[in-house]
């Protein structure tokens, strides 16, 4: 049984960049573990020209209804990888609310869980802030605050990191 409340249906998506030539045991792990907590789990493999193609083998251990995996275009010159990952993925989720995470969240105890849901009846935005921007390794977004946006989740140059414009469009949306 879940300990999201019924009125979160249809429910939590969860939006994942995967560098293809990289394995994260821990994360694979642990999102097999509470993937029952989820409506679709989406993993986007990121092209990263280096090493070894990881793409077969995460798709195998990953096995299950819940996960879909996502191809985004190479990325074009003036486009970010980033951002055209999270949006392909974006497109094809329909939960009410977004978990947009990455592989060194480590989550270690159950309240984790117990807070994200308390806070999922309070509030609209839920994450971690680093700075003057709210952190993509644990951010809870409700979808009708995710559609008032740019979904912009690209960098500026030289000034802030991944979803900086995303939280700026946020605030003032």
């Amino acid at each position: 049984m879940s300990i999201f409340k019924p009125e979160l249906k249809p429910g939590i998506d969860l939006i994942i960049c995967w560098p293809n030539s990289m394995d994260y045991p821990v994360w694979r792990a642990f999102i097999l573990k509470h993937q029952e907590l989820f409506g679709k789990i989406f993993i986007v493999f990121t092209e990263t020209n280096a090493g070894v193609d990881y793409t077969d083998f995460v798709k195998e251990a990953l096995k299950g209804d819940r996960f879909e995996f996502l191809y985004p275009e190479p990325t074009q010159a003036g486009e970010d990888w980033r951002n055209n990952a999270v949006n392909m993925a974006l497109d094809r989720s329909t939960a009410n609310w977004v978990w947009f995470t990455e592989q060194d969240l480590l989550v270690t105890g159950p309240q984790f869980w117990q807070i994200i849901a308390l806070s999922m009846t309070k509030y609209d935005v839920i994450g971690y802030k680093e700075g003057n921007r709210l952190h993509p390794a644990n951010l809870w977004v409700k979808r009708e605050f995710i559609n008032k946006t740019t979904r912009n989740f690209g960098i500026v140059p030289d000034q802030s990191d991944h979803f900086a414009k995303f939280f700026f469009s946020l605030r003032h949306s």
